[in-house]
């Protein structure tokens, strides 16, 4: 089963369909005032327009405050962590969104979080719920730019040393706001 590739199709979808907010600013669109929406709400079916389960052809089978719990095609389950993670700044000038060249917006560091939750796909992974993963969702203003992030848990000793595989792709805004969005996934399948 190839559910990275569909999981990657359905935000790709996303992206492009909500515009001119797309990934980036899906968040504070559909979120009350002074309060960002938790993104298990965002995708986990809260907001009919940003379903990923729908996206995907999956089943929004359970959520709590970091991960959704998807049944598949297959009557499978996805056990997804989902996180988020910008180094640039997006501003309404007049009515478009562009890049803030002027931020001093530090990114935050998820190495450090992939490095403490990655593990967990591998024991937390049984029978019921054989695949897991781990998704960052991440905007920067380079594509260079998210190789620094990212570089301990890409490292294939890591990798093997969970019985993890990484998927990842990166692209340009599809809004015009001259960034590039990555998806950055560590899975783990159950072996029967």
């Amino acid at each position: 089963m190839n559910w990275p590739a569909t999981l990657f199709s359905g935000l790709r979808k996303l992206d492009k369909q909500e515009a001119p907010h797309g990934l980036y600013g899906l968040r504070k669109k559909h979120s009350w005032p002074n309060r960002l929406i938790p993104l298990y709400q965002l995708y986990g079916g809260k907001i009919p327009e940003a379903d990923l389960g729908k996206q995907c052809g999956w089943e929004v089978h359970w959520k709590t405050t970091d991960r959704i719990i998807f049944r598949l095609e297959s009557d499978e389950y996805l056990d997804l962590h989902l996180h988020t993670q910008a180094s640039t700044k997006v501003r309404c000038f007049g009515d478009t969104f562009r890049l803030d060249k002027q931020h001093d917006k530090e990114p935050i560091d998820l190495a450090k979080r992939v490095l403490k939750l990655a593990p967990k796909l591998h024991t937390e992974s049984n029978l019921y719920r054989p695949y897991q993963g781990l998704l960052i969702i991440a905007h920067a203003p380079g594509e260079r730019d998210f190789e620094k992030h990212y570089q301990n848990p890409l490292n294939p000793d890591f990798l093997n040393r969970y019985h993890l595989s990484h998927h990842r792709t990166v692209w340009k805004d599809m809004h015009g706001r001259n960034f590039f969005t990555g998806l950055f996934l560590w899975a783990h399948e159950q072996s029967c």
